[in-house]
C-alpha cells in the first residue's frame, strides 16, 4: 500500500475541524489519521489523563496492511515483537514443561500476503505511534475533555456540549458549545456517545471474571508465554511484551470469584500469582504496573450510527478477548467509514454513502462475535478442550473479511449472453474467502509486486499493487490483456473523473510488444507491465477471465469486477451520485 511522497502527505486542511472523535484510543486515532489524510480537519477529544497499557495487544495481517496505508507500518514492525509459543507447566510444582502451543505457525509472505504473521504490540505502545503521526499532522489529543451532550440538527451539522477538566486533580469544569458536520464515537463499551444515541448494547455477560495487566518480572524467559492451569479451572498466564522487562497477566478462570481481594494491592496480586504458579524460585514479579477486572461481554448495538453520530470499535460492539480480534476489528470500522465521510464533506457523495458503514459491517462483526465466543466456550469448557482454545486458525487474520452484500459494490456477471446485476444473489460468509479461491467485488484487494512503469519518467524500479493503492482516492485497474481494443484511445467516459479521487493504471502483461506499449502511454494512462503476471494471476485465480476491469476501494476493497468501461460510470454514480 502506498508509501510514496505523493500518497503518504497529509492534504493541508481547513483549520476548521468538521469532524468530533470522541474517544483517544487507536480505533479513534485511526479514524483521525484517515480524515487527516483525507483533507478533513478533525478534533479529538478524550475524558481520561491516562491510557491503559498491554490490552488488546495482537496485530492481525489485515490490520497490518491497513496501517501501511497510514504509512505506520515500518514502526509497528519495530517495535512490536512476533507471538509467542505457548508453554504449559505440570501443575501443582509449575516447572516442568507439561506441552507446547503455536498458536500460529509462521508463514512466509507471498506476492498476495506481504505481512502474513500476527504481531504483538501493547495497545500504549501503539496508541504512542499514531499520536506521533497525529502530531506530524499538527493535531493533538484533547485530554480531560468530555462529551455532555448531542444534538443532530441534519444538515446543519450536530451540536455538541463538551466539558473540560484543568487536569486530574482539578475540580473545576468548563462547558464549551460546538457544532460539527459529523461526530465519531470510539470511546469504548462505557462510553457516553452510544448512550446519547439511545443505542441498545444487546448480548450477554459471561460468568468468568479475569484480572488482567502489566508486571515487572524478573527471571522469565521472553522466548516463551507462560500458562499455568486452565481457563476451566484457574488460570494464571504471563506473556513477554515489547517493553524489556514488562510482562502481560491475564489471571481467572471458573474458580475465582474473590478477585477484589486479589487485586486490592500489589502485595496480595503478586502473591496469588506465586502461589498458583507452583511457588517457583526461578523468577520474580517485582511491581505491578497496572491492573484491572475484566468481564467478557458479547455486544453488539442494532445500528452503527444514528444521523450524523457514528460509533466504532467497542463502542458498538464487545467480546471475549480469546479470539484477538477487538482492536483489529475496530481498525477496519475506522478505515471503512473514514474516506466515506471524507467525500460527503467535500460535498462529493450523499450522505446516504457514509450509512453504508452500518450496512457493510454489522454482518462483519455479528460472525466475529460468533468466532469469538466459540474460542472461548472451548478454553473454559474443560481442561481436554482448553488448549483448542489458544489454537488460532487462518479466519482470525481477517484477510478474508469482505462485504460481497453490500449495495455500493459491483460485479458484472455473464450468463449466456446475459449480463446482470448482483443484488439479489447471497454471498455467504462475511469473514471468509470463497473457497474456490475466486476475487469478488467486495473482498479484501490482495497486493502484487512485481510491476514496472512503461514509459517516459519511469525510475525503472519495481512496484507493487498496495503502493499504487491510496487511502483518499480510487484506484482503477485495468488489465490491457483482457480488455480487447476498449484501452485505444484515451476512452472519454474516464476522463470525468478528477485524478486526485480516480487514478487509472493499466496492467500489461510481459508478453505485449512495444507497439501496444507506446499505445499505452499515448493515451494518457499509468502504464505498468507486470514482470512475474503476479498480477494477473492473483486477480484472476479462478474465474472472472473477462473482467478486465478492477476497482479498488480508498479502504483497500475491491469495489468493482466488470468486463466493460461503460461499468465504470455505473460503479462511480452510486458513490459520487451526480455530484462529480
Amino acid at each position: 500500500m502506498s508509501t510514496s511522497t505523493e500518497a503518504n502527505s497529509t492534504p493541508k486542511t481547513t483549520g476548521n475541524p468538521k469532524v468530533l472523535v470522541v474517544g483517544a484510543g487507536p480505533s479513534g486515532l485511526v479514524a483521525a489519521l484517515s480524515l487527516l489524510r483525507n483533507g478533513i480537519d478533525v478534533r479529538i477529544i478524550d475524558k481520561s489523563f491516562n491510557q491503559p497499557g498491554q490490552r488488546g495487544a495482537g496485530i492481525i495481517p489485515r490490520s497490518l496492511e491497513l496501517l501501511s496505508y497510514l504509512g505506520v507500518y515500518d514502526d509497528v514492525e519495530n517495535l512490536a515483537i512476533p507471538v509467542p509459543t505457548i508453554r504449559s507447566y505440570k501443575m501443582p510444582e509449575g516447572t516442568e514443561q507439561l506441552k507446547e502451543i503455536v498458536m500460529l505457525p509462521h508463514l512466509e509472505p507471498t506476492p498476495a500476503v506481504p505481512y502474513p504473521n500476527a504481531l504483538f504490540l501493547g495497545q500504549a505502545s501503539l496508541r504512542g505511534l499514531l499520536l506521533k503521526y497525529l502530531q506530524k499532522a499538527g493535531r493533538s489529543i484533547e485530554l480531560g475533555v468530555a462529551l455532555k451532550s448531542l444534538e443532530d440538527r441534519g444538515s446543519n451539522g450536530v451540536h455538541a456540549t463538551l466539558v473540560h477538566q484543568a487536569s486530574e486533580e482539578s475540580t473545576e469544569l468548563t462547558e464549551e458549545e460546538a457544532t460539527f458536520e459529523y461526530v465519531i464515537g470510539a470511546d469504548g463499551a462505557k462510553g457516553v456517545v452510544r448512550k446519547l444515541l439511545g443505542l441498545t448494547f444487546l448480548g450477554l455477560k459471561h460468568d468468568e471474571n479475569f484480572i488482567v495487566g502489566d508486571l515487572v518480572v524478573e527471571g522469565l524467559s521472553t522466548e516463551r508465554w507462560h500458562h499455568w492451569g486452565t481457563v476451566a479451572d484457574l488460570l494464571i498466564s504471563i506473556r513477554p511484551t515489547e517493553l524489556e522487562g514488562v510482562f502481560h497477566l491475564i489471571a481467572g478462570g471458573s474458580n475465582m470469584t474473590n478477585y477484589k481481594e486479589i487485586m486490592s494491592t500489589k502485595e496480595s496480586l503478586i502473591k496469588f500469582i506465586k502461589e498458583n504458579s507452583g511457588h517457583r524460585h526461578d523468577f520474580e514479579v517485582k511491581d505491578v504496573n497496572c491492573v484491572w477486572h475484566y468481564v467478557v461481554n458479547t455486544r453488539m448495538t442494532e445500528t452503527f450510527h444514528k444521523g450524523r453520530v457514528f460509533v466504532i470499535g467497542d463502542a458498538c460492539h464487545v467480546h471475549s478477548p480469546f479470539g484477538g480480534q477487538g482492536l483489529n476489528t475496530s481498525v477496519q470500522d475506522a478505515f471503512n467509514l473514514s474516506w466515506k465521510i471524507a467525500l460527503a464533506i467535500k460535498g462529493l457523495a450523499p450522505q446516504s454513502l457514509p450509512e453504508t458503514y452500518t450496512e457493510e459491517r454489522i454482518p462483519v462483526i455479528a460472525e466475529m462475535l460468533d468466532i469469538s465466543s466459540h474460542f472461548l466456550k472451548l478454553t473454559v469448557s474443560n481442561a481436554q478442550s482448553a488448549d483448542s482454545g489458544w489454537l488460532r486458525t487462518e479466519v482470525i487474520k481477517q484477510l478474508g473479511v469482505n462485504y460481497r452484500s453490500s449495495s455500493i459494490v459491483i460485479e458484472e456477471e455473464e450468463e449466456g449472453t446475459t449480463k446482470v446485476d448482483r443484488k439479489d444473489r447471497t454471498f455467504g460468509s462475511a469473514y471468509h474467502p470463497d473457497p474456490s479461491g475466486v476475487l469478488h467485488a467486495g473482498d479484501r484487494a490482495p497486493n502484487a509486486p512485481g510491476l514496472m512503469r512503461i514509459g517516459a519518467g519511469s525510475s525503472h524500479q519495481e512496484t507493487s499493487l498496495f503502493k499504487l493503492y491510496d487511502p483518499t482516492r480510487h484506484s482503477v485497474l485495468l488489465f490491457a490483456d483482457r480488455m480487447d481494443n476498449q484501452l485505444k484511445g484515451s476512452p472519454s467516459q474516464l476522463d470525468r473523473y478528477p485524478r486526485d479521487l480516480v487514478r487509472f493504471f493499466v496492467i500489461a502483461g510481459n508478453g505485449l510488444g512495444k507497439e501496444t506499449h507506446a499505445n499505452l502511454i499515448t493515451g494518457g494512462y499509468e502504464a505498468y507491465e507486470d514482470l512475474q503476471g503476479h498480477a494477473n494471476n492473483i486477480y484472476f485465480a479462478n474465474g472472472f477471465e473477462k473482467h478486465g476491469v478492477v476497482i479498488v476501494r480508498p479502504d483497500g476493497v475491491v469495489a468493482a469486477r466488470l468486463m466493460t468501461l461503460s461499468k465504470v460510470e455505473d460503479y462511480f454514480q452510486g458513490i459520487f451520485g451526480n455530484l462529480v
